[in-house]
């Protein structure tokens, strides 16, 4: 299994799921781009909760299609939520086959700002008072819940989950990795202001090295360069990617 990432929608079997009103529906661009709700009860208004696909919402919601689990599921998907009940927070996981929603987190005061799946852990990040954004985690078998110490209040935004670590930044572009069970963390290197990192195969890659890009009708554009370096080599010069 990969890292997921939730996002204001997804693609899963050819259709595009996202919300309409407060209700998932989907598009099959192959047919028609007009959105059909999830919930196949022809009776239902898909408007109160008694519709099993409508999810609250008061500020960014967020959905993220786990194609791993919907595989095994006969092909309905295993979507992963972030809703509003009125200041409840939630991640919740609906079985569309079921029409089954499991809380994996509520009772969090602030919006849920992303949503991370790795195998069976589920990672978020949400504002926690005095301005930090924290990184937070579920263990979705027995929803035990990690947390980053975050003393120094900083924002930090994820960029790629693998087998061992989580990868992050904070708003000054510094890189940190932590184990999955955030109880430490380790600074691997230093990105552009607000920059992130992105994770593939077994590289770490990340944007430095601001500079004039080009200059049009003398108006300076700024660009940055694309490095990467090894994970299992965090310490040697990061390589310039072309």
């Amino acid at each position: 299994s990969s890292d997921l990432m939730a996002g204001r929608g997804d693609v899963y079997n050819g259709l595009f799921y996202s919300f309409y009103g407060n209700t998932i529906s989907y598009i099959d661009c192959k047919v028609d781009i007009t959105p059909i709700p999830l919930c196949s009860d022809s009776l239902c208004s898909h408007k109160d909760e008694s519709c099993p696909a409508y999810f609250p919402d008061l500020g960014k919601r967020l959905l993220l299609i786990n194609s791993f689990e919907s595989e095994k599921n006969s092909k309905y998907p295993i979507i992963y939520v972030s809703c509003c009940y009125g200041n409840d927070n939630r991640i919740i996981r609906f079985n569309t086959k079921t029409n089954k929603k499991n809380i994996l987190v509520k009772n969090v005061p602030n919006f849920i700002q992303s949503i991370w799946v790795y195998n069976n852990l589920l990672f978020y990040t949400t504002f926690d008072g005095d301005n930090q954004l924290n990184i937070k985690a579920i263990n979705m078998d027995d929803l035990r819940a990690y947390e980053l110490k975050n003393d120094e209040k900083l924002r930090y935004y994820i960029g790629g989950i693998d087998q061992e670590h989580i990868y992050f930044t904070d708003y000054d572009g510094n890189i940190y990795r932590s184990p999955h069970d955030l109880s430490s963390k380790e600074q691997i290197g230093r990105s552009v202001t607000c920059g992130k990192v992105y994770i593939s195969n077994d590289k770490i890659f990340f944007f430095s090295n601001i500079h004039i890009g080009t200059t049009v009708k003398e108006t300076d554009f700024l660009a940055c360069d694309l490095y990467s370096v090894e994970k299992n080599n965090i310490h040697d010069t990061p390589t310039l990617d072309r």
